[in-house]
């Protein structure tokens, strides 16, 4: 039996998605990742209020927060190197 990352293995579970590497700055040499934007699948919510309601946490109050902190990370670090 294998193991998996339930997060990473099903693409229900992955809520950025990226833009196709050509689009973005693949230029042969690199790539640096941009976000096409966020889905946030129903797949998805029930997992999370699953895990909420074996932690004994309300499911209704799950939100999903940080998307606009995560695009602004991939922009920083996923840019050109800073260096020449």
């Amino acid at each position: 039996m294998s193991k998996k990352i339930i997060t990473m293995d099903d693409p229900g579970f992955h809520i950025v998605q990226f833009a196709h590497p050509n689009s973005s700055g693949w230029n042969g040499k690199g790539y640096y990742p941009k976000i096409k934007g966020f889905k946030v699948t129903d797949e998805y919510l029930d997992l999370l209020e699953q895990i909420a309601r074996e932690q004994g946490i309300n499911p209704d109050t799950i939100e999903i927060v940080g998307l606009e902190r995560m695009r602004k990370q991939v922009e920083f670090y996923g840019g050109k190197p800073r260096y020449p």
